[in-house]
């Protein structure tokens, strides 16, 4: 958290003090927060607050970036709750088909678990935080570049067993896709859209990889043998929807009834397999990560502490949830350029009228 920025964030209109969200959108139309384009936010399944920027509006479909592996995660977690996948199968049963996973680079890969993938702890060598995702330095721009991101995923090489270190990655993360296919039967989005999407009531997404020209202009043309969606990043989706998949998390699963999710996975999601303590990747205490989810400890202008478990994406695409305060905020921006203040600073601000 930018802590200095923050404090002058809760600042940032004198009326926010006398009457919740008084400003916000006044601070957010300013840029105080960068330029998002949505924010939402819920509590108690009710919409407290929720306002469209830049020209955007409540159909608008927005790139929602490593959103997409939490998306993912919870696919996985449906297979699993459908008894079709076990997080201890591992890598050598979902892709022997495709390549030789006994030989070369594709050996130290075999043994890795879905858990494993889940947690980003799959000790495949991999570091896309360095440089911009456009440069074509960027591992992820590398693999998008590539002719099969699975195989380029799982021959890059090893730097620790599977199951310790952490590094995250958006090439391990599409490898769920291929999980999915092998464990259902059925393409990732087709299977998402049947089991997820159709009964949360999302009934249009879309999946394209980032363009700086906007919808329309990005890879839809899958670089993979089975030729599907990556569930690493390219979903696109509306912010009341993704409100949906943080109000079913925060309500362990179900969703107007109907039982979506185990209570179980939910809480394995936002177990903190990674942490200060056992990654540098995690410097201050209270920071993890779970299965594609991450996890954090903020403290508000009140000096109250909250566990925040969220799913968020390159330039401010964010699903936050808080279920001590039962809470869900998402916000979606166009901050590939922003340095400053943006989704974090804007948790913070409002975290004293909840």
């Amino acid at each position: 958290m930018k802590h200095a920025a923050i404090i002058l964030l809760l600042l940032f209109t004198p009326s926010l003090a006398a009457q919740p969200f008084d400003g916000l959108s006044e601070a957010i139309e300013q840029g105080s927060f960068g330029n998002l384009k949505a924010v939402i936010i819920s509590q108690h399944d009710e919409i407290l607050y929720e306002d469209y920027f830049r020209g955007t509006g409540p159909d608008e479909l927005h790139q929602v970036q490593s959103v997409t592996k939490s998306v993912g995660s919870a696919v996985i977690g449906i297979a699993h709750r459908q008894g079709k996948i076990s997080l201890d199968q591992n890598l050598e049963h979902f892709f022997s088909s495709l390549y030789p996973m006994s030989e070369g680079n594709y050996q130290s890969k075999a043994a890795v678990t879905v858990e494993q993938v889940l947690q980003q702890r799959h000790g495949i060598q991999w570091d896309e935080g360095q440089v911009d995702y456009r440069n074509p330095l960027n591992p992820v721009s590398q693999m998008i570049a590539s002719d099969d991101w699975y195989q380029f995923t799982l021959t890059r090489p090893s730097d620790a067993p599977p199951g310790t270190n952490f590094a995250y990655s958006s090439g391990a993360s599409t490898l769920m896709s291929r999980l999915v296919r092998v464990a259902t039967g059925m393409g990732p989005d087709e299977f998402a859209m049947q089991e997820l999407f159709g009964p949360l009531g999302i009934d249009q997404v879309h999946w394209e990889v980032y363009s700086e020209e906007g919808m329309g202009n990005g890879l839809t043309d899958w670089p993979a043998p089975d030729y599907d969606v990556p569930l690493g990043f390219s979903l696109w989706l509306k912010a009341r929807d993704m409100l949906k998949i943080g109000r079913l998390y925060l309500d362990g699963g179900e969703y107007e009834g109907r039982r979506i999710l185990d209570p179980s996975w939910i809480d394995a999601s936002w177990v903190k397999y990674s942490n200060s303590e056992n990654s540098s990747f995690f410097p201050e205490p209270g920071w993890g990560h779970g299965y594609q989810w991450w996890i954090a400890t903020v403290t508000d202008a009140l000096d109250r502490e909250w566990n925040v478990f969220f799913a968020s994406g390159w330039g401010s695409q964010v699903i936050f949830v808080i279920p001590e305060l039962d809470m869900v905020l998402v916000a979606v921006g166009d901050n590939y350029d922003y340095n400053g203040p943006d989704v974090d600073a804007l948790l913070i601000s409002v975290l004293p009228f909840m």
